[in-house]
């Protein structure tokens, strides 16, 4: 990772050998190299999804950016402008791989570049799926980069649901809680404060990189107004430290009832690079597909700034950091977003990687 090493796979879906995709040569993850990344200006891809990502995205559009929407213009429909172009058949994976990577870049390559690209994700589209699609596209990577991962939760819905003892949401949404920058509460307002401190701790057992806030007025506070919204979505998110303290323990940070989990790892002494290397070709290799998010500020020997990386599935890319080191250039952080995780092994085998 710190030769920029990134990973690939394509889609395992049977429906994939009737879509045009050939899986005899791409039945196990391959390796290989891309340059790390650019530093020309990239448009940053906020993906936003939840029951209320509509209504979101009315709040925070600005005419700079361009909207990648669903449900407004029909299923997989992107709009730029007056065009639309509409989602192209194949499994649901590929659909929205293509799907993504295609209304991108008919977005960048508009006569006027946009600021920001929101990309609205629908009912049963995968996030990990989308943010995959994002990065590993060696054409896109060109013109965009992952910026945020925004979820938009009903809170009358959810608590209503966490009051019957039903889990917080369905797997796929829980998998998109994990992965979250930031996490958007609607209708707030309409539920009790028992209800909402109970919604936050299931939250905070979810996620734990999304800082959550409020659509909706509240009299505590917690209801930014619309610049700060706009504010909280940060474009370059995947692409910085990750958003943990930098003191705390090693290991199990939470994890849902039969959900994800998200481990941090930390370090406070410069990492071999070989040996970091190796763990995270192992990491990868030992679970492409059960990995949603991987983050990481590492401090290898020899190396005066820190690298960042960042990565879903299989896919992870890498730059040096050139910003906000300082007294952090010597500590290594890294976040593991996955399902079924050895904690035990991912603190071991990074705590080998220490320089000898």
């Amino acid at each position: 990772m710190v030769g920029s090493t990134v990973w690939i796979t394509v889609c395992q879906s049977p429906s994939c050998r009737t879509s045009g995709i050939d899986l005899d040569e791409a039945a196990v993850p391959t390796t290989t190299t891309r340059p790390t990344m650019a530093d020309e200006e990239t448009v940053p891809v906020v993906v936003i999804g939840g029951s209320g990502a509509q209504r979101l995205v009315d709040e925070v559009v600005t005419p700079d950016d361009c909207v990648l929407a669903d449900d407004w213009y029909g299923p997989g429909s992107v709009r730029i402008g007056s065009d639309v172009a509409h989602r192209c058949s194949g499994c649901p994976c590929c659909a929205v791989r293509l799907d993504v990577v295609d209304g991108l870049l008919r977005a960048v390559r508009q006569a006027r570049r946009p600021a920001r690209a929101l990309l609205v994700a629908g009912p049963g589209d995968d996030i990990a799926t989308i943010g995959y699609s994002v990065l590993s596209d060696h054409d896109l990577a060109r013109h965009v980069h992952l910026g945020a991962v925004v979820m938009v939760i009903d809170a009358v819905a959810t608590t209503t649901r966490l009051a019957s003892d039903a889990p917080l949401g369905p797997p796929g949404e829980l998998d998109a809680l994990a992965m979250a920058d930031l996490i958007v509460l609607t209708r707030t307002g309409e539920v009790t404060e028992a209800a909402r401190r109970r919604l936050d701790a299931e939250l905070r057992g979810v996620s734990a990189l999304g800082l959550v806030v409020s659509l909706d007025g509240e009299s505590n506070g917690r209801n930014p107004t619309l610049p700060i919204r706009r504010a909280l979505i940060r474009p370059d998110a995947w692409r910085g430290v990750p958003a943990v303290e930098r003191s705390g323990p090693t290991g199990l940070a939470c994890a849902a009832t039969d959900g994800p989990q998200t481990v941090i790892l930390r370090e406070t002494t410069p990492l071999d690079p070989d040996a970091v290397d190796a763990w995270l070709d192992r990491l990868v290799d030992t679970n492409p597909l059960a990995l949603l998010r991987v983050q990481a500020a590492i401090a290898v020997e020899s190396t005066p700034a820190r690298v960042l990386c960042h990565g879903v599935r299989s896919f992870a890319v890498s730059q040096g950091q050139t910003t906000g080191s300082g007294a952090d250039r010597h500590e290594s952080r890294v976040v593991i977003v996955g399902r079924g995780l050895d904690v035990d092994e991912l603190i071991r085998d990074f705590a080998a990687t220490r320089t000898r």
